[in-house]
């Protein structure tokens, strides 16, 4: 019998299709620098694990093409801190923008195209 070996991005599609719509979580982090940075993540990679305490989380930032931490893990492990903002209807081509890999000292906040 011949058994279909799951690859990571056969994963990705089912869980995507079951979550669909999936509402985006726009991630802004700052640096130690003060450079800002936005990022979005869909919700197969944030959720609410609990609400005694309530808490969001953020699960499984990419790795950058070379294998290297992007921006927003970075700048998480440096601070400790990091906000959720919910993407509205109007936000969403600026939070397509976003979603590009920019080197660190690009403030996604200014980008418009």
């Amino acid at each position: 019998m011949n058994r279909k070996i799951w690859t990571p991005g056969d994963i990705y599609r089912i869980f995507v299709s079951v979550v669909s719509p999936k509402p985006i979580a726009w991630v802004s982090t700052v640096d130690l620098v003060g450079r800002n940075n936005l990022a979005p993540f869909s919700m197969v990679y944030y959720h609410a694990p609990g609400t005694v305490p309530a808490g969001i989380g953020v699960w499984c930032p990419a790795l950058t093409h070379d294998g290297g931490k992007k921006d927003t893990i970075k700048n998480v492990e440096a601070t400790n801190e990091f906000v959720i903002n919910l993407v509205t209807e109007e936000l969403a081509a600026a939070m397509n923008i976003t979603s590009t890999s920019f080197p660190p000292a690009v403030r996604e906040f200014e980008k418009e195209d």
